[in-house]
């Protein structure tokens, strides 16, 4: 510890290079608020994930959503929907397929 207390000392008294810029200069804070095109972008892809579930079949958007956007286990939904986790399972599986090529068809088209 006595050597590394006395080589910050010396660096100090005697800095042998000099910073390139002073620190307050730097932003450390930048703006990461989106830019127009950005924004345009996100609002985009939010109607187009809206439309996609709005196109899922009723029982497998309300599990899709339940598990996957709720985060709810798979037992809470099975329960709360009143099927079997099997049936659960099914449904989320389809769903999931289902958005998965929709979502590609809209990304290539």
């Amino acid at each position: 510890a006595t050597i590394g207390k006395r080589v910050c000392a010396r660096m100090r008294l005697h800095p042998r290079v000099k910073p390139l810029m002073d620190l307050a200069e730097i932003d450390l804070a930048p703006d990461l608020s989106p830019t127009p095109e950005q924004q345009a972008l996100l609002t985009e892809t939010k109607d187009c994930i809206r439309g996609v579930l709005e196109a899922l079949p009723e029982d497998w958007r309300q599990v899709y959503v339940l598990r996957e956007v709720e985060q709810r286990s798979g037992q809470e939904v099975a329960d709360q929907l009143e099927i079997s986790p099997a049936a659960m399972k099914s449904r989320l599986h389809r769903a999931r397929e289902f958005v998965r090529d929709q979502m590609d068809r809209a990304v290539c088209a």
